[in-house]
């Protein structure tokens, strides 16, 4: 009786075991997987792509893989990257494909960026648009070559910053108390003056006005 009990037991762990191994393996070759749908990139450096490399959906999970990659054959200066996802996500004909990282560690992947609502959902097997992808050399060079122009524009900066430092101290200077007190008695002055100067215009503005009557009486 106990005997017989310890075989089912073991019988049930080996159908269990069985049923995991079977189910992974029917993962790892897709039987269980979703209807997918297949769309071409090209690029013209691929970032080391290749195949089996994951594909996401604005920086969302993992919705396919790199099937191929491979020279154009209507182009050679280029790659066309044939890749495979989900059929039921909304790929439309302006979705931008590019080659990117998670991480600067990391692999690579293809990352598909969401297209416009009003325009129509891109057919299987069609060509989507896709942005050229910068690797750290070359984003390297272009820093090289705007080095110089940074350069320069710092150079200015500080020119100008100079100029209105000195300026600036033109202007503390001409506002010190003791020019203040200088420039008063000329302030004063010249506020008298003014005063002497609009007097002076109304008196001839009278005698110009009394003028033609005289010479009317004439």
């Amino acid at each position: 009786m106990q005997s017989q009990r310890e075989s089912a037991i073991v019988g049930l762990f080996v159908l269990i075991a069985g049923a995991i191994f079977f189910s992974a393996v029917f993962a790892m070759t897709g039987a269980f997987a979703r209807s997918t749908t297949k769309f071409h990139a090209h690029f013209q450096f691929a970032g080391g792509l290749e195949p089996g490399a994951t594909v996401r959906y604005a920086g969302g999970p993992k919705v396919g893989r790199v099937e191929n990659v491979q020279l154009d054959p209507k182009n050679p200066e280029q790659l066309d990257v044939v890749f495979s996802i989900q059929s039921d996500l909304p790929i439309k004909t302006d979705s931008n494909v590019k080659i990117m990282s998670m991480s600067p560690l990391g692999d690579n992947h293809l990352e598909i960026l969401p297209g416009s609502a009003q325009a129509p959902k891109a057919t299987s097997g069609a060509l989507l648009p896709s942005q050229k992808y910068v690797d750290f050399n070359a984003l390297t060079a272009q820093l090289n070559d705007l080095n110089p122009q940074v350069q320069g524009l710092l150079n200015t900066l500080n020119d100008r910053a100079s100029e209105v430092k000195e300026t600036i101290a033109r202007v503390n200077d001409l506002l010190s108390p003791q020019n203040r007190a200088n420039l008063a008695p000329r302030s004063k002055q010249l506020f008298e003056t003014r005063t002497l100067s609009a007097k002076s215009c109304n008196r001839f503005s009278k005698i110009f006005e009394k003028l033609p009557r005289k010479q009317t009486r004439l």
